[in-house]
């Protein structure tokens, strides 16, 4: 494959991902960090692409793809995506019910509108708002209400006693 191809293999990539995270954002859909969206659609997008713009030009142990006229490349790459997609599936479920045997799964509603980097870990990873629910952000962070002192400037003498 070459530079501008992997680029090209980039670039797509991000713009899927960057759309899926749209079309995720103004759905009830649970995707914690847009994990899906963002890694699970920019990887088949890859994935796929790779079997568009394979050239053995650049890997000759491999295969050459769509656009170097063989088409079954591209099949090969959705087999692997869809294969990749049904271990993650399968993986997730099991690990999903195993966990929810022995503790509960989900956040509960004040939990949720509270934020859970407060809730679960004691702290905030963003501040300067409410949070839209009982406490608002930075509560969870002591600020010293005195600013550091100012440092001396470049070249300034030390001061002596």
């Amino acid at each position: 494959m070459s530079t501008p191809a992997a680029l090209a293999i980039g670039v797509l990539g991000a713009g899927v991902a960057y759309a899926a995270m749209q079309v995720r954002s103004r759905t009830r859909l649970d995707d914690a960090l847009d994990v899906f969206s963002c890694h699970g659609m920019a990887g088949i997008t890859g994935a796929l692409l790779t079997g568009v713009f394979a050239s053995k030009a650049a890997n000759p142990a491999g295969g050459d793809g769509l656009l170097a006229g063989n088409a079954a490349q591209l099949g090969v790459q959705a087999v692997a995506v869809l294969a990749a997609v049904a271990v993650a599936a399968v993986g997730t479920a099991a690990i999903y019910g195993l966990l929810r045997l022995t503790m509960t799964v989900r956040a509960d509603a004040h939990e949720e509108i509270s934020g859970l980097d407060l809730t679960e870990h004691g702290e905030e990873a963003y501040f300067g708002g409410d949070a839209g629910g009982t406490i608002g952000l930075g509560h969870s962070v002591i600020v010293s209400p005195h600013p550091p002192a100012a440092a001396p400037p470049a070249g300034a003498l030390p001061a002596t006693s």
